[in-house]
Parts: structure tokens; C-alpha cells; sequence
């Protein structure tokens, strides 16, 4: 950790007193960079989904709302032949 915090300190002072050094850390920073990105992406994956999280649609012809967690899907119809009915209500023998 303290090699990391004295290279973080080292690079710093390089910028503020010679900008020209960024171009010499670049080959060390970017796999750096990368490395951390996919570290933290790895963390947040191990937290699972999130709870609580709906996705909205809304269209001439439908209004939905999808639940995230449980995967149930309401919504109306718009417009049409069953214009004003709840999407349960609905079935494929209605379409007949």
C-alpha cells in the first residue's frame, strides 16, 4: 500500500513541476487504469442486482412498466381494439 501511495505522491509531483512527464507514465498508467477499472467492475458485480429497479415504456398504443425483481409486466392498452384494458386482462385467445 505504501508503494502505492509513494508512486501516486512520485507522479504528482512529476505533473505539477514537468506536465511533459505525463507522456512517459502513459505506458504505466494505462494498464494501471484498466486494471483498477476492472477491479471495481468486478466489486459491483459481486453485489448482485440491485433491488427495487422498474423500467417504464410508453407509446401511442401501450403504457407498461416491467419489475425488475420479479419480472411481472403491467400495463394498458392505448389505443386500438382493446383500448383502455389492462394487460392481464388480456389473453391469446383475445386476439382471435
Amino acid at each position: 500500500m505504501a508503494a502505492v501511495g509513494s508512486g501516486v505522491v512520485t507522479a504528482g509531483a512529476l505533473l505539477l513541476f514537468r506536465p511533459q512527464f505525463i507522456f512517459a507514465l502513459l505506458p504505466f498508467l494505462i494498464p494501471f487504469a484498466l486494471r483498477w477499472r476492472d477491479l471495481r467492475n468486478r466489486l459491483k458485480s459481486t453485489r448482485g442486482p440491485s433491488r427495487g429497479g422498474t423500467s417504464t415504456v410508453e407509446t401511442a398504443t401501450l403504457a407498461m412498466v416491467l419489475d425488475h425483481d420479479t419480472g411481472q409486466v403491467e400495463g394498458e392498452v392505448r389505443r386500438g381494439r382493446f383500448s383502455g384494458r389492462r394487460l392481464g386482462e388480456l389473453s391469446a385467445s383475445n386476439a382471435e
